[in-house]
């Protein structure tokens, strides 16, 4: 009797295997098309539902803030001064600041490319499994991973955002995706160049595409290319056929990437060199889970996830180890990179930085759904548990409280009479707050303290590492004195004075003039005081 081992050449043999009689591409039966894209339909209409309850009713936070402002510089100020103090480059604030021109600058409207990008990578991940060709169970495990990230908490949290993390997932996650179908494609190839091989060609091309938007999007997406071609490199060790042909093919790939991602080179260059020696994180061992909680939809779900995205890739290493080890270092490689340099250089570790982590770490989990657990009753069983618990983390999510800018500004509006100043302190907050004072009928003039953003090389300290935000000095209190001498009351904003303003300059120099009547906060790090 044929096994399944005889039936495909080691080379040759499917990407997966279900059991000892089956497996995701020993079979060219799928999923019907009506069935797979009515189910896909489905999942798309819960995914938008799910990212639209709160993206009107929540209010800009600060970075939001920030995406708002840099998109309204003209492209010549967005390509060539922006990026001596903005850390992430400009092509994000540039699409957006084409989508603003279409659909305007309301919250929605500049939220929506998020939406978007998060949907696309739904739709990416029903379709992983025809993508790789693995057959029936490939389909229903792309098909489940679509619907698990639908509900997937980081996934929501990042679409409501105007910010780039939702496009830059969607990036890496086709970029991802890629490079296991050029490692598939690779292993399959029988003939003597690869590049005649259309399947190879082409999943070639689409690698070294997503790889260089992935690096246009954030400024430490180079960790994650990095983890991509690692495992890819990996690939190449472990497998013993055409070695030198195949790491020829990832390193071409890799080159076009690179090339592509060239322009922007020169000013991580510059900011590696200028940026403020003190940057405003702290690293606390407690706080490294979040990223892979992040990841899984939120620490609820976290276990049960995370349990079957490890059994799904040690289902994976039995039969194809070095995919297994592709997909480890794609997870773990951007990961340890970012916490050595937070350990021994400067800390830059923040939870939001591995929300591209979200579609792999989904898809993993599907893998070990469909592929591990045998029994129906175990699948459905897995599935409620994780879904119960991803809904009532996006729950709390829709109940969780976002720096509320939108009440802040409408506040001091309401309260504002002639004669008033709002002073800012320090000018981090200044895009936020202009975003939502332009659309009162009348707001109090603002001072900015030391100067509006992005005041460039002043000589004075930039405590966060941000080269557009210094902090105020004793030098900036004769400007603060005379803004308070000159109108009857102050309101002040300060964001995050024990980091900008530890010593409370802008605040004792109002003191001297005015007394505090009346105080409130927007969040944990911003506050508002009256003084008369």
């Amino acid at each position: 009797m044929e096994t399944p081992s005889e039936h495909y050449p080691k080379t040759n043999q499917p990407p997966f295997r279900h059991g000892s009689t089956g497996d995701f591409s020993a079979s060219r039966e799928r999923l019907s098309h009506s069935v797979f894209w009515s189910l896909l339909l489905t999942i798309l209409v819960l995914a938008f539902g799910a990212r639209m309850i709160t993206l009107s009713s929540r209010s800009f936070w600060t970075d939001e803030g920030y995406s708002f402002w840099f998109a309204s510089q003209t492209l010549h100020t967005l390509w060539t001064e922006v990026p001596l103090y903005e850390t992430h480059p400009p092509f994000y604030y540039t699409l957006l600041k084409g989508w603003m021109a279409l659909a305007g600058s309301s919250e929605v409207a500049l939220r929506m490319p998020s939406v978007i990008a998060s949907l696309a990578t739904v739709v990416l991940l029903a379709c992983s499994g025809k993508i790789l060709r693995a057959g029936r169970l490939g389909d229903q495990a792309g098909v489940l991973a679509a619907f698990l990230y639908a509900l997937n908490k980081g996934s929501i949290e990042y679409a409501q955002q105007a910010r780039p993390y939702a496009l830059e997932t969607f990036a890496a996650a086709a970029m991802t995706l890629s490079s296991v179908a050029l490692v598939l494609a690779l292993q399959r190839c029988r003939k003597t160049s690869f590049w005649r091989d259309r399947s190879v060609r082409t999943s070639a091309c689409f690698l070294a595409l997503t790889g260089a938007l992935t690096l246009w999007l954030h400024n430490t997406a180079m960790f994650v290319v990095f983890g991509v071609w690692s495992g890819l490199l990996m690939t190449v060790v472990l497998d013993s056929e055409k070695r030198a042909k195949r790491a020829a093919v990832i390193a071409v790939c890799g080159c076009a990437a690179f090339l592509l991602w060239t322009p922007y080179l020169p000013f991580l260059l510059y900011q590696s060199r200028n940026v403020a020696s003190h940057f405003w994180l702290q690293l606390h061992w407690q706080e490294l889970p979040g990223a892979w909680s992040l990841a899984t939809g939120g620490k609820w779900a976290f276990a049960p996830m995370f349990l079957l995205a490890l059994l799904g890739l040690g289902k994976i290493a039995r039969h194809r180890f070095s995919l297994a080890v592709h997909l480890m270092c794609v997870l773990l490689v951007p990961f340890t990179v970012v916490v050595t340099i937070s350990y021994l250089l400067r800390p830059i570790f923040m939870d939001r930085l591995f929300a591209w982590m979200g579609p792999q770490v989904v898809a993993l989990t599907a893998v070990g759904v469909f592929v591990v657990l045998k029994r129906p009753a175990s699948r459905i069983a897995a599935v409620v548990l994780i879904v119960v618990l991803s809904v009532a983390q996006v729950v709390k999510f829709y109940r969780h409280p976002s720096e509320d800018w939108r009440a802040l500004v409408s506040t001091i509006a309401a309260g504002a009479m002639p004669g008033d100043i709002v002073i800012v302190d320090p000018n981090e907050a200044q895009p936020a707050l202009d975003y939502y004072a332009r659309n009162q009928a009348w707001f109090p003039p603002t001072l900015i303290v030391p100067a509006p953003f992005p005041a460039l090389r002043m000589d004075r300290p930039y405590p966060a590492g941000n080269l557009g935000v210094p902090g105020p000095t004793d030098a900036d209190r004769p400007l603060i004195g005379d803004a308070c001498a000159a109108h009857r009351r102050v309101w002040l904003v300060r964001r995050g004075p024990e980091l900008y303003d530890p010593d409370g300059v802008v605040r004792s120099e109002i003191l001297r003039y005015k007394r505090p009547v009346r105080s409130f906060s927007a969040d944990k790090g911003t506050t508002v005081e009256l003084f008369e």
